[in-house]
């Protein structure tokens, strides 16, 4: 068996019987069913249901990271996926030409992967099922092209008109204000018990770290997920969120007294 077919069987076998758990072990009316890579990360699978986004923002309707379902199943199937990937993708020896090049590999086998599930009947019981293959930030029309080619027409048709514009995440911001709001750390310390609370928390609060590195850390808390973030952010969130609570530390950091430049 040679490298990509290695990485085939892998996958396949992991997203199937993670699919399979989801469906069984979750049975609602799913509209939205992807293997996704985040950041150049293991692949997982994600889904929504109409049950889930009944108590979220309509706006959240194709939002992996609010999906509770991000990572199902990851600890009990795709352990094998994880650890193939570590030594493919993350190896030391790797230049970054030949990195690129293996993690475009994962992607185009993603691909295979939710046709043949398709092909075998994992998304019988979901007819308008829209299906997909993604990266997070997407990268030019890739996660668009996927979508048109998994999809009925009209499937796709109904996930274009509110995703018609797939473009890279725009990079965050150096820009500080003059003034100095309080500002605190955030710390993990604890460990979480499932990889989608750490999707969201690295969303929430606004991680730099890729996604491979982020959940590296979560694994080995106390973990600092920001140096320096927003405290009235910080509060906000926590108070949207009060799970997080049992997971975080938040400190407040001394108030800086620079002078404003005027």
């Amino acid at each position: 068996m040679n490298r990509k077919e290695q990485i085939y069987q892998t996958l396949y076998s992991a997203a199937e019987q993670g699919f399979s758990a989801l469906f069984r072990e979750h049975p609602e009316h799913y509209y939205y069913a992807a293997l996704i890579m985040m950041d150049a990360a293991a692949p997982c699978i994600t889904a929504m249901s109409e049950e889930i986004l009944s108590r979220l923002d309509p706006e959240l309707r194709w939002s992996y990271g609010d999906s509770p379902y991000t990572g199902y199943a990851d600890k009990r199937c795709f352990q094998d996926v994880n650890a193939l990937f570590q030594k493919d993708v993350w190896s030391n020896e790797l230049d970054n030409e030949t990195f690129q090049r293996r993690v475009t590999d994962w992607q185009k086998i993603m691909i295979k992967v939710m046709q043949s599930l398709s092909e075998n009947g994992i998304f019988n019981a979901y007819p308008n099922l829209f299906r997909n293959a993604e990266a997070y930030p997407p990268k030019g029309d890739f996660n668009r092209k996927n979508a048109k080619k998994l999809n009925s027409p009209a499937v796709f048709k109904k996930w274009f008109a509110d995703n018609p514009d797939m473009e890279e995440e725009p990079q965050i911001s150096g820009f500080r204000e003059v003034w100095h709001p309080t500002m605190c750390s955030v710390t993990l310390i604890k460990p979480l018990p499932a990889k989608s609370l750490a999707i969201a928390l690295r969303k929430a609060f606004a991680s730099p770290l890729n996604m491979g590195e982020f959940l590296k850390g979560c694994e080995a808390p106390p973990f600092v997920i920001s140096a320096e973030f927003r405290h009235r952010e910080a509060k906000e969130i926590l108070s949207a969120h009060p799970e997080y609570t049992e997971f975080l530390s938040v400190q407040i950091l001394p108030q800086k007294t620079e002078a404003l430049p005027y």
